[in-house]
């Protein structure tokens, strides 16, 4: 009956409603959206077989990696494992790694993909849609080689013909038989698109490369606890018995599902969440505003209806029916406005979204729906009630509108009005540091380097061609010789990357020439850059003194090094770096290197400080895959063809990855803080949006409610002008107000935004100048829409009312 009631009343007020209405949804559908995601991530089970049972078995040293963390293993530790674990049904392995895949006659192109044991696809529980899995007869050495497809790679390649199977392609060179197809939501490792078997090819690996990841099945009965005792137990064995290896190392599980959840949460899902819910706030508090305003137009209809016998709770259960109604078809409107979001950001991000998160809708999204959708209902809906309860039914009955506002109602709705101006601040802080941080981010200037009219290409080289060093060198060489001789192209060169410090597990110290023990990770360099003579000249780096990498520096001659300025401030403080010897690895192979020049430093991906680098000469320590990048006098777009031309040339089945200008990889490396942006940025807008219509609708209340008062004024000689400060005065009070509790809330909150920020402070000056202003801007015009209004009230008219 209430409902029936309520639902009358809204359907009188159309305006109210639809204002209403787009305010909840808006709200609403933010936060449904968003928590579709961590639904997604966190929430719904992976489609694996009794996945509680899968734990991810990983290896850990503090004394190498930092506290908590966990990396793989190495294969010859898997199958002492296999062999000695008794908590386990089964225990399997694979290897993510990047494939070259040839079919007929089209060219090479890269797939990400796995290497895993035959029983890892059956350890998971999940039945190819077609064909067969992988058997224990495919995982032997010599045996034919064969390859299961994912259902996204089979769509995409092969046009989902059902006829694949029995089809001969070559992976990295090598022919492989397709024997199944995956179904289209399984996906692991995340991103694989192919599963061959691991046979044969991870024999040579050393055993501390630990890069081999583990998936176990615990045996009926068996919890983690005595799986990690056991694995403890086998860790301590070969520390013993391998101790240059497996000394500080210890073995544990974890739920398969914790690693995988994990890549969804992060700091810029936590924050888009909470900028989602500083959004449906201020919604709250405009529909709060708005039926406290409602409420006091029909005064005289609670008056009558409490003359006529309704007691407290009536009035209030019936205000609560409208609330309640509004939130739940606003709620409705919400998860339209969510699938819409959601269907944009998949748009957006839609081959980076791992094929097992599920992004429909399921109970859980819409159970989330609902329950925000009543409990907002019932938050906005029960101080309206409640002060409608306190109408003075004689005065009502008798004026029909009250025609002055109580200090009570004032205070209430100023307060409300005064805290979705401060949370629109708080939030628009937030996206102008974000945007900020993106602006400097991509400055050129910033960087070290020019990616402007450069062309790049990685090109990974197949392992079975290119074992040997000299090989890939006279590879990379004949390949830039081709496109050095491509009309408009000024310099080329090739790079190849590799982790110093302790990465994974895998350790490649830096020793200085004379010191036995490594230079602490903190002072060590990062990264190491194997590249030919024309790289600086591609990139434009500096040279700061001394000489950069020369042709003359090849195989044979002795081994140099130009270091860029982090590195030699932190290797040799206060001393010429220019002659100083080191290092990488102790092992009986390692060899000195001679620094002979520093150049400045760069900042290739976002970051806060540029890296420690050390470049060495490609042609005296060639590696494997290469980076081709090529300067040009004009657009580098052009040129791709020729590159890809060279690489095929030289040879025909290496597939080109990852082919972009300079500026394209720069974009690639703030994909994340655009993303970020974007999302911060439409919330921002929707909270500008909501907290100036609830300042419109505070100053429009206060005109209707003051009509009279302003008409007396207007009659007593009061000008136009005076009219409209009075009204503004009221409307940048509130502002002002808001600004001085916002800023420092928004002082506080944004430290919190310091892990996404890049050479931006989060207490950055400029920007808690301009969103103040721009707020005070926006709240300008909502302001002066109803100012002017009160200039139009005749006070003839004004006098005669009530």
């Amino acid at each position: 009956m209430m409902f029936r009631i309520a639902l009358r009343s809204l359907r009188r007020s159309p305006g109210f409603t639809a204002i209403a209405l787009v305010s909840l949804a808006l709200g609403l559908g933010a936060n449904t959206a968003l928590f579709s995601l961590l639904n997604a991530v966190t929430f719904r089970p992976l489609p694996f077989h009794e996945v509680e049972r899968l734990v991810d078995v990983s290896e850990d040293n503090p004394a190498e990696l930092c506290a908590g963390c966990a990396v793989g293993t190495s294969f010859p530790t898997y199958t002492a494992w296999k062999a000695a674990a008794r908590s386990f049904d089964r225990l399997e392995a694979y290897l993510e790694q990047p494939f070259s895949l040839a079919t007929g006659e089209a060219p090479a192109e890269r797939v990400s993909g796995a290497l895993v044991s035959s029983g890892l696809l059956e350890t998971l529980g999940v039945a190819p849609a077609l064909g067969r899995s992988l058997l224990p007869a495919d995982d032997r050495a010599g045996a034919p080689g064969v390859v299961v497809l994912s259902h996204r790679l089979w769509s995409s390649r092969f046009g989902g013909d059902p006829s694949v199977l029995g089809r001969s392609v070559r992976l990295n060179g090598e022919p492989r038989t397709v024997v199944g197809v995956m179904p289209a939501s399984f996906g692991f490792p995340e991103f694989a698109k192919l599963w061959t078997p691991i046979a044969g090819q991870l024999d040579r690996q050393a055993a501390d490369d630990r890069s081999v990841g583990v998936v176990g099945r615990l045996a009926p009965g068996v919890l983690a606890p005595r799986a990690d005792a056991e694995l403890a137990g086998i860790a301590s064995t070969m520390a013993a018995e391998q101790p240059a290896t497996h000394r500080g190392w210890i073995a544990r599980t974890s739920p398969l599902e914790r690693p995988l959840a994990d890549t969804g949460a992060n700091t810029g899902f936590a924050l888009a969440l909470a900028a989602a819910g500083l959004v449906l706030l201020i919604a709250c508090a405009n529909l709060a505003n708005l039926l406290l305003a409602r409420g006091a137009a029909r005064s005289r209809e609670t008056a009558v209806r409490v003359a006529l016998g309704a007691g407290r709770g009536d009035v209030i259960r019936l205000h609560l029916a409208e609330s309640l109604l509004l939130a739940t078809i606003g709620g409705a409107l919400g998860i339209v406005v969510g699938v819409w979001a959601v269907r944009a950001v998949v748009a957006t991000i839609g081959t980076e979204i791992p094929v097992w998160i599920d992004l429909a809708f399921d109970w859980r999204v819409y159970g989330f729906a609902l329950v925000l959708a009543i409990a907002t209902g019932v938050a906005v809906g029960l101080v309206p009630a409640l002060e409608a309860t306190r109408t003075d039914v004689q005065t009502s009955l008798r004026s029909g509108v009250t025609t002055t506002v109580s200090r009570r109602e004032s205070r209430l709705r100023n307060s409300l009005a005064v805290a979705q101006i401060t949370l629109a601040l708080v939030l628009l802080t937030g996206t102008g540091l974000i945007v900020k941080s993106f602006l400097v981010a991509r400055r050129i200037d910033n960087l070290g380097h020019d990616p402007r009219g450069v062309l790049r290409a990685e090109v990974r080289l197949l392992e079975a061609r290119y074992q040997a060093p000299e090989r890939v060198a006279a590879t990379a060489e004949a390949v830039l010789d081709r496109v050095a001789a491509v009309p408009g192209v000024t310099a080329v060169a090739v790079e190849h990357m590799e982790f110093l410090g302790s990465f994974v597990g895998h350790a490649s110290r830096v020793f200085l020439d004379g010191e036995a023990e490594a230079v602490p990770l903190d002072r060590a360099p990062r990264f190491g850059y194997a590249v030919s003579p024309d790289f600086f000249a591609v990139e434009r780096i500096p040279i700061q003194r001394g000489r950069i990498i020369l042709p003359s520096d090849r195989a044979g001659s002795p081994l140099v090094a130009v270091v860029n300025a982090v590195t030699a401030d932190r290797l040799w403080p206060g001393l010429d770096p220019i002659g100083k010897r080191f290092r990488i690895d102790d092992g009986p192979g390692a060899h000195l290197y001679t620094v002979v020049g520093v150049v400045g430093n760069i900042v290739a991906t976002l970051g806060r400080t540029a890296p420690s680098l050390v470049y060495t000469a490609f042609a005296q320590a060639p590696g494997r895959p290469i980076t081709i990048q090529l300067r040009t006098g004009g657009d580098p777009t052009r040129f791709a063809q020729p590159l890809v031309a060279a690489v095929r040339a030289v040879d025909p089945d290496q597939p080109i990855e990852r082919l972009m200008t300079g500026e394209e990889y720069l974009a690639t490396s703030l994909a994340s803080i655009r993303f970020m942006m974007n999302i911060l940025g439409t919330l921002g807008a929707l909270a500008l949006l909501l907290a100036s219509f609830g300042l419109y609708g505070v100053l429009a209340y206060l005109v209707a409610r003051r009509t009279k008062e302003l008409g007396i004024r207007m009659a007593l000689g009061a000008a136009a002008e005076q009219v409209v400060g009075l009204v503004l005065g009221r409307g940048y009070r509130l502002v002002g107000i808001a600004v001085l509790i916002g800023l420092p809330l928004a002082l506080g909150l944004t430290r919190l935004l310091r892990s996404v920020l890049f050479s931006v402070s989060a207490a950055d000056p400029l920007v808690f100048t301009i969103v103040p202003i721009s707020l005070a801007a926006v709240a300008a015009v909502a302001c002066y829409v109803p100012a002017r209004r009160a200039t139009r009230i005749d006070p003839v008219d004004a006098l005669r009312a009530d």
